[in-house]
């Protein structure tokens, strides 16, 4: 017997620099109680036509008290398709004493995904 599949497939972007944002991941993971703000830029596989770019903005903001607010702003090009995604979090740490402490923390995001028609040129090869 033979058996065919056809194989379904998601990409994910890869976040990098999860050390430097960890509430990207986990809003409840605020670190610090100061402002961070971190800009990166990648480009993948340089000299391909249509190869992967990627730019993220996070900012990071303890306010008052115990509560942290963060915002992320990505957009990823992979030949043709552009992904662009907005992350707003809230995270609030209550501190029961220096060693015990408890996180909560809220994300809500919206992103997109497009692709572009691209204008395919060939190329006749005679031998």
């Amino acid at each position: 017997m033979l058996f065919f599949k056809l194989a379904d497939a998601q990409e994910a972007s890869v976040e990098t620099q999860y050390f430097i944002n960890k509430w990207i991941y986990n809003p409840a993971q605020f670190d610090t109680e100061e402002a961070i703000m971190s800009l990166s830029y990648k480009s993948q596989w340089i000299g391909f036509e249509g190869a992967p770019n990627y730019a993220r903005l996070g900012i990071q903001n303890y306010h008052m008290g115990s509560g942290y607010f963060g915002l992320l702003l990505k957009q990823l090009t992979d030949g043709p398709f552009n992904e662009y995604e907005a992350l707003a979090s809230y995270g609030y740490q209550a501190k029961f004493s220096e060693q015990f402490k408890l996180n909560f923390g809220l994300s809500i995001g919206y992103g997109i995904r497009t692709l572009t028609s691209q204008t395919s040129q060939t190329r006749e090869i005679r031998v």
